[in-house]
Order: structure tokens, then sequence, then C-alpha cells
């Protein structure tokens, strides 16, 4: 399934808006961060100075590396490495000289990171002195930045909690040089994500109104044939038919989402998309797109369904004269709906608390709605070879006497 850039620029205009709406000061109820523990000049900040947030969760990011400059006294500046949409801009500055420094460390999404922070307390500078990434469970030093241990006056910040070591954002404040850094971790493990809502971005209407999508297919055609001389009796027929045809809902994420990798998406029982059904308009039929459920947790859900008609129960329905013949069609109806769209996903953490986030991608459904069947008489002779001939049966039989 491909959509235009049209559609997928709205969709992306979406993530924006989703980025514009960061918020590291939320409540434990309205965000999965750890509790966290500033480095450098406690908040609120001063007026000169420049508060900035940088969290994506909502959109499913997590942080994966850093990079910052330094002197030989303080950290001068900062910016943070996204696993989807990059590096943010830099909260500080950048001014270079001598003795400066610029350090850089990035590593995977599904890395755990154990984060230590040492404060620099100073007539001329307070603030974070160094700040040190490692990988979970070992020494390896993943980024580094900052003074030597002859220059640090303050105290190695130890109670910072680290969560599950992923790293969703971060809160700073900035001026000439770093004031504050406070990291924002994943506080618990994902246990559980389920699909809750889905907003499609084709208009449904349009598809209804215009019919798109919808398709008259045919299955199965028989002759049927009454070799009978004129004068002959006439024959009877039915045209009968099941077929198992495929109908399938399936929706697909555009991205994967970081804090939760590794934890499969189910949907949620009130999550609908649109699939086709049939409705009486007037004395007309009009097939509908009607938002129905999935069925199944699954994001791919496809099931086959019997599709079942008979054209003709007896003498009346279909009375095939002597040297004429019968064309039969068994026809249904198929509807297909295709659209991007964008979603809710509700993650349940170890600790039982809950938080919704934000995705996006392509929905498809393929379903059938109705079936008929139709029998056109012609001449025999018109009938051409090497067809499916069904069995007919005269309307009459001579007796058979039997003599004792």
């Amino acid at each position: 399934m491909h959509f235009s850039l049209f559609t997928r620029g709205l969709l992306l205009s979406l993530a924006a808006l989703v980025l514009a709406e960061d918020n590291c000061d939320a409540r434990p109820d309205e965000a999965p961060f750890a509790p966290g523990r500033v480095g450098g000049v406690a908040f609120p900040d001063p007026a000169d100075d420049k508060v900035t947030c940088v969290s994506r969760w909502k959109s499913g990011e997590v942080i994966v590396g850093m990079e910052a400059w330094s002197t030989r006294t303080q950290i001068t500046g900062i910016k943070f490495k996204f696993d989807r949409t990059g590096w943010t801009g830099v909260m500080g500055t950048t001014v270079q000289g001598r003795s400066w420094y610029a350090k850089r460390g990035e590593w995977a999404a599904d890395q755990p990171v154990r984060v230590e922070v040492w404060n620099k307390k100073s007539k001329v500078f307070n603030g974070p002195g160094r700040i040190r990434i490692f990988k979970e469970g070992t020494d390896e030093i993943l980024f580094e930045v900052g003074i030597g241990d002859s220059e640090i006056e303050g105290d190695k910040l130890n109670d910072i909690d680290q969560g599950i070591g992923i790293i969703l954002g971060a809160k700073t404040r900035s001026a000439e040089h770093l004031h504050t850094i406070e990291f924002k971790f994943l506080k618990s493990k994902v246990v559980k994500t389920q699909l809750t809502a889905i907003n499609v971005v084709e208009n449904l209407d349009d598809w209804n109104n215009e019919q798109r999508g919808i398709e008259t297919v045919s299955l199965a055609e028989t002759y049927y044939k009454n070799h009978n001389p004129i004068g002959g009796p006439n024959q009877t027929y039915t045209f009968t038919n099941t077929i198992k045809k495929s109908e399938s809902k399936i929706i697909t994420q555009q991205y994967t989402n970081s804090w939760t990798a590794g934890i499969e998406v189910t949907v949620g029982g009130k999550v609908g998309i649109p699939f086709v059904a049939e409705g009486e308009i007037s004395a007309n039929t009009k097939f509908e797109y009607q938002r129905q459920n999935m069925g199944s947790t699954a994001m791919s859900y496809t099931y086959d369904k019997d599709l079942t008609n008979t054209q003709g129960s007896g003498v009346t329905a279909n009375m095939l004269p002597p040297q004429r013949a019968a064309h039969c069609q068994f026809d249904a109806v198929s509807g297909t709906f295709d659209s991007a769209y964008s979603g809710t996903i509700e993650a349940t953490l170890a600790d039982g608390t809950k938080y919704s986030y934000f995705t996006d991608g392509d929905i498809h459904s393929v379903g059938w709605a109705k079936t008929s069947s139709s029998c056109e008489e012609m001449d025999i002779k018109d009938v051409p070879e090497d067809v499916a001939e069904g069995q007919t049966a005269d309307t009459r039989k001579r007796a058979v006497e039997f003599h004792v």
C-alpha cells in the first residue's frame, strides 16, 4: 500500500505537533518518567537562562546519543540525538578557543545505559561539571564530557533514578554555558501495548459516494444444455455454488516505538476499521464501508468466508426447452479499502501504570458483501466449445412396467 506525498506529509505534520508537546515537568500519571535528579543549579531558572525540554516519547523515540562542548573549567553546550528524528539543537554555546573540547557518543535504542553526573561549584561557575554515559552493567564508557578530577569541587550525584536505563528525554538550563541538566528515564519495563483508537486519513463518505474500491467479481460459470430433440421433454437445472474467499483486516505501523521494543502490539476490542457492508438505499442496492472491529487481537486478521448462492430450485424456476441452453454466472461484490491512519497505543508498565503514545501507518481491508447468480437462455448451437457443462434432468420420465 502506497499513499501520496500529501498524505504522508499530513501524518508528518501531525508528528510535528506531537514533538511540540514535549513536557519534562509532566505529572507521574502523564509521563512514564522515573523521578529525576537535577545536576547543577536547581530549577526554576533565572530570567536570563533558557530552559529546554527534549522528550519525544509520545512519538516512540528515545535518546541514543549526546554531543557536548567544554573547556577546562565548564561544560558550555550540549545536544541530544533521537533514534528516528536525529539531533536536537544545541543548549548553551559551542564557542571554540584554547583548551576547548568536543565529545560525541552514540548507542543503540535498545541498549540500557547508566548516567553519572558531577556538580562543579566555584565562585566563577555553578553547574554540572562532568557527565558520563556507561553501558549498563559494565564500565564501558559510551560518552564522557567535562573537567578532570582535579577540577571537580562538587559531589557525584549518587541517587539518580536510572529506571530501566532507557533515556526518554532531558531538561536543561543554559546561557553561555550549561547550568542545569536532568535526565528523564523510562521508569519501568513495558509489559503490554494495545492499539486503542484509529483515525483514517481517507474520507469515508467520499469512498461510499464514489463506490470506490467496490467491484463485482465473477466467481464461477456453467452452461446447461437440453440435448433432447424438438418436441422432447423440457429439462430443469439448479445452479448452486459455494466458494471460499479470504477476508482480511490489516494494520501496519510506519515506525516501531523504541521504548516498547520487543512487546507485540495487540488490537483493542473497540478499534474498528472501514470494511465493506451492504446497505439498502431506496430501491437500489448500495455498498458501504462501515467501521467494524478487527475481531481479533492481532494486527493482521485474515480468515475464509463461504460464499453460497443457488439459482433455481425446480421446474418453475429453471425450465429449459429442447435444443436450448442456459449460461449461468455466480458473482459476488468485493470491497477493498486502503488508507493511511493515525492512532493511539496504550502501554502498560510493570508497575501497573498506563500511558498513551501516538502511532501512524496504513490500514487495508478486503471484504465480500453479496452473492448473486443469473442465467441467460440461448440457442444450444451458440454455446462455446470446451466449457463446463452442468447436469440437467427431464421434467417427465417414461414409465417402467414390471410384468409378473
